[in-house]
């Protein structure tokens, strides 16, 4: 089953006119590239993305984004992860890259994400740890 309770509420929550996030009691999220690329680090123009398989990454990365797991996990246990999720750190935007990657992106009939995320979510920490983003950064308060 492809379609889950994440997906379901992104797709309520978006506004295509103005392309945008919607998010109930809390602001807008642009979906632009601009946005994209602060929010998430996402490698944007001339910038190779790295979507393939590197073991070495994934074994560095794993343990961290899965804690006390041995094997990748279905697309719904990662999408249940981030929706209990407290904070909006690294590992939740990795998490959420991934989600996004194995979901919208890249959607494959898979009921796991890709191990082909990994090298993407190095490139998007190293980002991300380079200009301090913020995942609320992007966002304009509704009043």
């Amino acid at each position: 089953n492809l379609v889950n309770p994440v997906c379901d509420w992104i797709g309520e929550i978006y506004e295509p006119a103005p392309r945008e996030f919607v998010i109930p009691g809390h602001g807008r999220l642009s979906l632009d590239e601009e946005s994209v690329f602060c929010t998430l680090g996402v490698p944007r123009g001339e910038i190779k993305v790295p979507y393939e398989v590197n073991n070495t990454i994934e074994e560095m990365l794993f343990a961290c984004l899965f804690p006390g797991m041995t094997s990748m996990p279905n697309t719904t246990v990662l999408a249940n992860s981030l929706k209990g999720m407290k904070t909006h750190g690294e590992v939740f935007k990795m998490k959420l890259l991934m989600y996004l990657i194995s979901a919208v992106f890249a959607p494959t009939t898979s009921l796991r994400p890709s191990n082909k995320c990994f090298p993407i979510l190095v490139n998007a920490l190293s980002l991300l740890l380079h200009f301090s983003f913020n995942l609320l950064t992007p966002m304009s308060y509704v009043s």
